[in-house]
């Protein structure tokens, strides 16, 4: 009986262990990065973020992601790079961050998607008005909230039928 208990406690570890690991992506898994490049224009402002990958086959992807407006060189607080599961299907994707889009520390990012079936990054449209966007994949949803003085707006983001739409918002005073 203890035996059998054992083996049950230890299958039941390795399923929990398991439900939260990520799909893997014989591609997805091999690319090879570019460092990320933010170069300037004339005036020496930032316009562009630039950010490049290589798939197993060699062939090499640009990812280009336009700033809202040019912002100087010093003050460009943008270029972090994260790899969550933004479509909720097990696979990494990445988020780039487009920089502050005001100087209390909100974050915009531009969005791209694995798709296993091209074997590349696609854009992911209206990302960027995801605000400070927090991926919660156990409600397989994406929240943002952007504060404006003692008002934040909330807004919920969820994919319907493949396309990232915003499904909630309301406001709330914030708390000092």
């Amino acid at each position: 009986m203890k035996k059998l208990f054992f083996i049950a406690f230890v299958l039941l570890l390795m399923s929990v262990s398991t439900a939260g690991a990520q799909k893997t992506d014989k591609v997805r898994s091999r690319l090879k990065w570019d460092r990320l490049a933010a170069p300037s224009n004339a005036d020496g402002d930032i316009e562009k973020v630039y950010f490049g990958y290589t798939r197993p086959d060699g062939k090499h992807f640009n990812l280009v992601a336009d700033l809202s407006f040019p912002v100087a060189s010093d003050q460009f607080t943008g270029g972090d790079i994260k790899e969550p599961d933004i479509n909720f299907d097990g696979i990494p994707d990445l988020m780039i961050s487009l920089g502050s889009v005001n100087g209390i520390g909100d974050f915009i990012y531009e969005g791209y998607v694995w798709d296993s079936q091209t074997r590349r990054f696609q854009l992911i449209k209206h990302f960027r008005d995801i605000i400070n966007p927090e991926i919660e994949p156990e409600k397989n949803r994406i929240m943002s909230y952007d504060r404006h003085d003692d008002v934040i707006e909330i807004s919920e983001w969820s994919w319907q039928v493949g396309v990232l739409m915003k499904t909630g918002f309301r406001i709330e005073k914030a708390k000092e």
